[in-house]
């Protein structure tokens, strides 16, 4: 092989090379482009994921103070049964109101 067609097979070679590193890079752009798509729309989902777990925060908080009422009202008509003697004399008397019960 001569010299003219080993320096030709070499440009060749770098042609070559130049033209994968630049496939290359575009491949690589590509990826990163998507890397980047993809953070934006995990940060937006942790973003929601936030949102709705403060959302269910308060739910729940609210329905705590739903439970709450209903059962201080619940105790509030309770009625107590008192057994009489046997012969049938049972009396029942509403729990008074306190005012300090009141929501």
């Amino acid at each position: 092989m001569s010299l003219r067609e080993k320096y030709e097979d070499a440009v060749a070679g770098r042609n070559a090379d130049r033209a994968k590193i630049d496939e290359l890079l575009v491949t690589l752009s590509n990826i990163e482009a998507d890397i980047n798509l993809l953070k934006r729309r995990i940060a937006e989902l942790e973003e929601n994921v936030r949102h709705m777990k403060s959302e269910n925060q308060k739910m729940l908080s609210e329905l705590q103070r739903a439970r709450t009422v209903i059962d201080r009202r619940e105790e509030r008509s309770t009625v107590v049964f008192f057994a009489g003697s046997g012969s049938g004399d049972s009396q029942s008397y509403r729990l008074p109101e306190s005012s300090a019960d009141s929501p």
